[in-house]
């Protein structure tokens, strides 16, 4: 008995404490409760065990408690029942039925009790949504009990004289019927919502006297006597306080005050009904799930609708939400390749060469090479360092700035376009070489100096040493004819003078075939007495008009 008591004040003065510590985190939250059970004695008058069947007796009472958070709750309550012992009920032991007492006895108690639910917690989730619960709890707690017993102290015939005056002690010390109770039990609880609860407890209560049963010295003077309550318990939860938006939650424990809401978001408001208050739902027009804040996921790939790209099809993190079939960081949508692996920057597409062209598209896929030129290498046929699709003279050795072609005289005139491609020349001139200026005098002084006999296409003999020279100029200037044009005045008949004409050219034309140069570079012509350069009225006009002209064509 007295170990029970020791316990009981330990427990007390630890959970005192401990409550002390957390009423920082205490909630307003008030809860009313009945109880129906039974009262037990324990005492002189009993055979001591932790609970006597045969002296059980009906009891009831009330309550009233302050729950200072989902863990905590301090409460006062009143509770009454009847006490009874008789030595008859256990007539097995030979003392107690020759002793023969008996006694009844009304018990109120009116105590304060601390109670401690260590589950209670879990029947809130973090966004204050409510779960049922099934948490066991303890209490312990301090306060008076009331008691008024009724003994029979046997038939009056006592053993000696010494037990009879013990008898006459108790008898004189009866009138006490008050007592300290220190009650401290346990009990479970079940949650039929967030309002109601039943519970089952049981709980003993050492009074600090040995007199609930009118027996002390007469019994068992060394323990004192005690009782037990226990049986059902029917809670309901409720708050005191002003309600400022109406919705049944007080203001004390309304997380939105001025909002109207719901109990079970602790008044604060769930536009989208999903159980998860709008201040804390990132998503509060859309239903989702509270894991997820309250955004919906409806492929179900663990990224909100809100914030995937993808939202109907499940994807990965790294995509936002959108599938990557070929795992190359490029989603499918995007990916014009979605079944093989590739690159970004070719749309997802591979590039098995890494020359930037996808092998779809590359008619050389293992080997690098060029977009112009189909994803192929760059050849150079005739290795002249032009690429074959740049130069436009593949098969021939050229050069970069004629585009790969030659300049086989290399006077900055490919041969292509070069009238002399053999002989140095210049640009203005085609790639053939100009006539010296000092040449053309030599050509412009033969049409003074090639002279013929008198009506006769016999040249005179002072005429050869011009003509000697004309030779040499076409011998020097390999890529240049020659044409020659005879010419008379206008004396005599015009068909004469053509067929004159025409012989003078032909005896020039024959005299630098004898003199080497080729019958194919040479061309001659007979104009007669057209195209006269001078007045044919005069001698020295006429003189002017009979001539042969010398001039060097580019072949």
């Amino acid at each position: 008995m007295k170990s029970i008591f020791t316990i009981s004040k330990a427990l007390l003065l630890m959970l005192l404490l401990t409550s002390t510590m957390t009423f920082a985190q205490m909630q307003d939250t008030w809860e009313a409760g009945v109880f129906l059970g039974v009262s037990n004695y324990q005492g002189d008058l009993v055979e001591t065990t932790l609970f006597t069947p045969q002296e059980t007796n009906f009891g009831f009472g009330v309550s009233l408690k302050k729950h200072f958070n989902p863990n905590w709750a301090v409460g006062l309550g009143f509770k009454h029942g009847q006490l009874s012992g008789d030595d008859q009920n256990f007539s097995d032991n030979g003392s107690r039925a020759r002793r023969n007492f008996s006694f009844t006895s009304p018990i109120n108690e009116l105590a304060l009790r601390l109670e401690w639910d260590p589950l209670g917690h879990k029947r809130y989730n973090e966004d204050g949504t409510f779960n049922k619960r099934f948490t066991p709890y303890l209490f312990v707690g301090a306060g008076l009990t009331f008691f008024n017993p009724e003994t029979t102290y046997g038939n009056g015939v006592y053993p000696d004289q010494a037990f009879e005056q013990r008898v006459n002690d108790d008898k004189s010390n009866a009138g006490a019927t008050t007592g300290i109770v220190t009650p401290v039990g346990a009990g479970f609880r079940y949650d039929l919502n967030q309002k109601w609860n039943l519970g089952l407890e049981f709980g003993y209560r050492p009074p600090f006297t040995d007199l609930l049963d009118g027996v002390a010295v007469s019994g068992d003077p060394d323990n004192n006597d005690w009782y037990v309550f226990g049986g059902l318990t029917l809670g309901y939860k409720f708050s005191f306080g002003k309600d400022s938006d109406g919705d049944g939650v007080t203001d004390a424990k309304d997380r939105c005050p001025d909002v109207p809401g719901l109990a079970s978001l602790e008044g604060c408001p769930d536009r989208d009904g999903d159980g998860v208050a709008d201040k804390k739902d990132d998503c509060p027009d859309l239903a989702g799930p509270a894991d997820l804040k309250g955004c919906p996921d409806t492929d179900g790939d663990g990224i909100v609708d809100p914030k995937d790209d993808c939202p109907q099809v499940a994807g990965g993190i790294k995509m936002n939400g959108c599938p990557d079939a070929d795992g190359d960081g490029v989603v499918d949508m995007e990916d014009a390749c979605p079944n093989q692996a590739g690159i970004r920057s070719l749309n997802g597409c591979p590039d098995s060469d890494g020359d930037g062209i996808t092998d779809a598209e590359d008619k050389c896929p293992n080997e690098a090479g060029v977009k112009m030129n189909e994803g192929c290498p760059d050849y150079d046929t005739d290795g002249d360092g032009v690429v074959d699709r740049m130069d436009k003279c593949p098969q021939i050795p050229g050069l970069g700035k004629f585009e790969g072609c030659p300049d086989t005289d290399g006077d900055g005139v490919q041969d292509s376009k070069d009238k002399c491609p053999n002989t140095v020349g210049s640009v203005l001139n085609g790639g053939c070489p100009d006539i010296k200026e000092e040449d053309q005098k030599v050509l412009d002084l033969a049409v003074k100096n090639v002279q013929f006999e008198t009506s006769l296409s016999v040249l005179k003999s002072g005429s050869k040493p011009i003509l000697d020279q004309v030779a040499d100029i076409l011998s020097r200037y390999p890529d240049y004819n020659i044409k020659i044009s005879g010419y008379t005045d206008n004396r005599g008949n015009a068909a004469a003078n053509q067929t004159l004409s025409e012989s003078r050219a032909a005896t020039c034309a024959n005299y630098l075939i004898s003199k080497g140069i080729d019958r194919k570079r040479i061309e001659y012509h007979g104009y007669g007495q057209t195209n006269p350069v001078a007045s044919n009225d005069t001698a020295e006009g006429r003189r002017q008009n009979r001539r042969v002209e010398f001039e060097l064509v580019r072949k």
